[in-house]
């Protein structure tokens, strides 16, 4: 007994040890980066005899949301703007096959340039073979992620620090309160700077880690996918122009994401059958980019069946599957949605939103805009479902009007231009 003791002991002192040890070399790794931002910092307040090269990397259109902070550095003058497609959905290089990383390649470089941004392939084929480049060679000054799933290898921040400073902000609106995934994963760990909603987010984000336990600043300067909402904050909806926007989370054998806001299983059909029989109103159907793969993988539908789905919405609606959605909001009436993100984005708007509510969602919407989700239409059913539809789709009664407004104007989600913001104060911060 003694000796089982005592080897008890051993082993909880080993582990003990392990820890001490992890969070020293944590620490030295953070204090090395520290060094390493500091240092580039410093390089780029002493180039002045070129513009300041920023990165964007993206792992598809759809996730596109930076659109006016790349022309804001375009037009200062300052500022050199690229963007890169990194491994495809941001996870390792082996989630799709070659053939299909092509044509989102193809379909990216299309899409950017008709922006009229400069697009670069920081992933290549070669001997039927992907090889993701080193970021440096393309010589950037910044690397700006877009998104949490850190890009494959060499391409994350960790190892670009060794060459460049590392902005994020991600490509949907934080608004729920999942610190694990809004500022705990690996890529947040050590970038440079963290663009949050305000300052009131960034605290919350950093009481979240140790002292000496990450590299990020965060800064409440907004986020750039508002900013064409608080430009445009006086544009009248066109018609009767209702989006419905189906997240990918779908509930199930099979799922693969922690969150479940998905209502898909009960209300996509129901959705596709009432469009139908509203012609007089024009649809947008905006689905999240992997809703196809969570429909299969929950085995709610087959290959045949979901593309069959989508072929009908082509047939009745317009069907947008790109970022360029801003004006589609600014057109329309109201929205039909699951997705969290666009409880925000669309929330700035002002106009009314049907918040569809799955059973086997338990996340909660963070304290700031608690209010301004409580004047949304929430629905749990099809019955529910069928009711708000009726009173906000075909009778255009909004009784939540004033209320969500006064709302929309407390949490500052339209009165904010994040990217002036963010142009601004990198160049003060890196003396330009």
């Amino acid at each position: 007994m003694q000796a089982d003791f005592c080897l008890r002991q051993r082993v909880n002192m080993k582990k003990y040890l392990i820890r001490i040890i992890n969070s020293i070399r944590i620490l030295l790794r953070v204090l090395y980066v520290n060094v390493l931002y500091k240092h580039h910092s410093i390089r780029i307040r002493h180039t002045r005899s070129r513009k300041i090269r920023v990165l964007f990397i993206v792992s598809e259109i759809a996730k596109w949301k930076e659109q006016s902070l790349y022309e804001a550095m375009d037009k200062s003058g300052i500022f050199e703007p690229i963007i890169g497609i990194s491994a495809w959905n941001g996870q390792r290089e082996s989630v799709c096959p070659n053939e299909e990383f092509l044509v989102v390649q193809k379909k990216a470089r299309r899409f950017f340039e008709s922006l009229g941004d400069k697009y670069v392939d920081t992933v290549k084929i070669v001997s039927g073979k992907r090889m993701i480049s080193d970021l440096s060679e393309y010589k950037p000054d910044i690397v700006y992620y877009t998104e949490p799933w850190c890009p494959a290898g060499k391409q994350g921040p960790e190892f670009v620090s060794r060459f460049a400073l590392t902005c994020y902000s991600p490509y949907y609106v934080p608004n729920y309160s999942a610190i694990e995934q809004e500022c705990k994963l690996s890529l947040h760990r050590w970038l440079w700077e963290y663009y949050c909603l305000g300052d009131w987010q960034g605290k919350h984000f950093a009481k979240s880690y140790k002292p000496f336990s990450l590299t990020t600043k965060f800064i409440g300067l907004g986020h750039p996918a508002l900013d064409y909402f608080y430009l445009n904050r006086m544009r009248k909806p066109i018609g009767r122009i209702v989006i419905y926007a189906p997240h990918c989370t779908i509930p199930g054998k099979g799922s693969i994401w922690p969150q479940h806001y998905a209502t898909f299983r009960w209300s996509g059909r129901f959705m596709l059958e009432y469009a139908k029989s509203h012609p007089e109103i024009k649809w947008v159907f905006k689905p999240h980019p992997l809703l196809k793969c969570g429909a299969k993988l929950v085995g709610l539908m087959s290959d045949a069946e979901i593309d069959a789905y989508y072929a009908e919405w082509y047939r009745i609606a317009k069907v947008c599957d790109d970022s360029a959605y801003q004006d589609l909001f600014l057109d329309s009436c109201a929205m039909v949605t699951d997705c969290g993100s666009f409880l925000s984005e669309y929330g700035a708007t002002g106009r009314p939103i049907i918040h569809l509510i799955s059973s086997d969602n338990i996340r909660k919407p963070i304290s700031r805009l608690a209010n301004l989700y409580d004047t949304y239409y929430k629905v749990h059913n099809l019955t529910e479902l069928e009711k708000v539809l009726r009173m906000v789709v075909e009778e255009g009664c909004d009784p939540n009007l004033e209320k969500r407004l006064s709302a929309v104007e407390d949490t500052g989600l339209g009165s904010i231009n994040a990217s002036e913001n963010i142009v601004n104060h990198l160049r003060i911060v890196l003396g330009h």
